[in-house]
């Protein structure tokens, strides 16, 4: 079976890296959620991620992945190191435990999978000393991290839409982004997840834009709507073609279509008022702008002056959603 497995990766990795060296130029940007509850997006210069799995390294484009859940677990971290610490909380000298209690809490979240094992081996007991316990360390640093019972030990990679494994990214140090406000990095350990969405080179006067369900939903208050850079005055000719499939969670894991199509039948009818439905392309110029039924194929004059925004119509976001649209879009007179 670990055979066949490795086959079948090794074909979808060479069809992509095949792929990838024709779209050295996207745009691929990080939308990053840290353990503070901050959200920091911005491009990244990262092409090619290597993830130790348990059947081996495997090496995928960027451009294949939609998400990445970071887990606690560090191969690089100290074990035997924590392990001594949390020995040294049941000292009796009271000073011995208060240095081991706090060097414990300058370690990483990967530390939280140290202590669990530790928590199961023999050498394990319940402590007398409740402030400076192996219990107390462990839940002061769930609290600190925002790490839940769910938190994955092992990063969790979402690749083509539907498929995921689990490994740990190379990324072991920080990673490098450029934001509107300069170059920053971000450490590891203070990331929860990061969103990968992909921006096609220009082909002419045409550009392309992935639409990722997981995060492009109309009704996803932070950020469903993309912005596609492109300015669009009033009275110009707005051109836009979507292919793909979605599924939504929010709606009973239902397949979509970008003109609504439902599971592999046609777009309901909108009885004339041109309203879009769910799983439709949808757009709107401006911020504040109309939302508009693109479906899989638009054409029209646009009716105001502002930046082009697409999404996925729902007016209820799940992250579990999974798919993308490929959406081209052209401006002109």
């Amino acid at each position: 079976m670990k055979k066949i497995f490795l086959l079948l990766f090794t074909v979808f990795l060479f069809a992509h890296v095949f792929a990838d060296k024709n779209t050295k130029k996207e745009k691929v940007t990080f939308t990053v959620h840290m353990r503070n509850g901050d959200v920091i997006s911005g491009t990244t210069s990262i092409r090619t991620l290597i993830v130790s799995t348990s059947y081996g390294p495997l090496a995928f484009p960027i451009t294949a992945i939609n998400n990445i859940k970071v887990g606690i677990y560090n191969p690089e971290l100290d074990k035997e190191g924590i392990t001594k610490l949390l020995d040294q909380l049941y000292n009796m000298k009271p000073e011995v435990q208060k240095n081991a209690f706090e060097s414990l809490m300058q370690q990483e979240p990967s530390a939280i999978a140290v202590i669990k094992d530790y928590m199961n081996s023999e050498n394990y007991t319940v402590t007398s000393s409740p402030e400076y316990s192996v219990e107390a360390a462990l839940q002061q640093l769930i609290s600190f991290y925002n790490v839940d019972e769910k938190s994955p030990m092992d990063d969790v990679i979402k690749f083509d839409d539907n498929y995921s494994v689990e490994g740990v990214c190379n990324f072991s140090g920080n990673i490098q982004l450029e934001t509107a406000y300069g170059n920053i990095e971000l450490q590891r350990k203070s990331i929860v997840s990061i969103d990968v969405a992909s921006e096609m080179p220009d082909e002419g006067n045409t550009k392309t834009f992935i639409l990722n369900a997981n995060k492009n939903i109309s009704g996803n208050a932070d950020g469903g709507f993309f912005s596609t850079g492109i300015n669009v005055k009033e009275g110009k000719t707005v051109i836009i073609t979507a292919n793909g499939k979605v599924v939504l969670a929010s709606l009973s894991n239902n397949s979509y279509t970008p003109d609504g199509g439902v599971n592999g039948a046609p777009a309901p009818s909108d009885g004339g008022t041109n309203a879009p439905s769910y799983g439709h392309v949808v757009f709107k110029i401006g911020e504040n702008g109309q939302i508009t039924k693109a479906g899989a194929s638009y054409r029209g004059k646009a009716a105001t002056s502002g930046v082009l925004y697409l999404a996925i119509y729902e007016t209820v976001f799940n992250a579990a959603n999974s798919g993308t649209y490929k959406v081209k879009v052209r401006v002109m007179d």
